[in-house]
């Protein structure tokens, strides 16, 4: 069976086609600054309740930022469900020390992905 393969959509934002989920992250972060996108976007929520029309004059822009949003939603959706695939490396003799993983306990240091979700399950008693 042939396996289907999540197209990111990001050439009309990223001017390429990228395949690998943590280049299109590092893409959508090299393009815009996090708060751009944040502005926008809670201006397109905005005039989403007006009778007006949001950038009349321009309206490549609500794309442009709609298709890098989507774009990086795949990215971290496929990351998340894919998570076996993606392991971190060994930590070389320079970084064994336990300053380098911060917080996190050995085993959500070699797994990030459990991370979020001990949270949740934390959160919900």
């Amino acid at each position: 069976m042939k396996k289907n393969r999540i197209s990111f959509e990001t050439n009309f934002w990223a001017h390429q086609e990228l395949e690998n989920p943590f280049e299109v992250i590092d893409a959508f972060f090299g393009s815009d600054s996090l708060s751009y996108y944040k502005q926008t976007l809670s201006e397109i929520v905005f005039y989403r309740s007006k009778d007006e029309v949001y950038k009349k004059d321009c309206p490549g822009d609500v794309f442009f930022n709609y298709t890098a949003i989507r774009s990086f939603l795949r990215a971290c959706s496929s990351l998340q469900f894919k998570s076996e695939k993606w392991k971190t490396n060994k930590a070389s003799t320079t970084q064994s020390s336990i300053l380098a993983q911060a917080s996190l306990t050995g085993e959500e240091y070699e797994n990030p992905f459990i991370v979020g979700s001990m949270h949740i399950v934390v959160e919900k008693y």
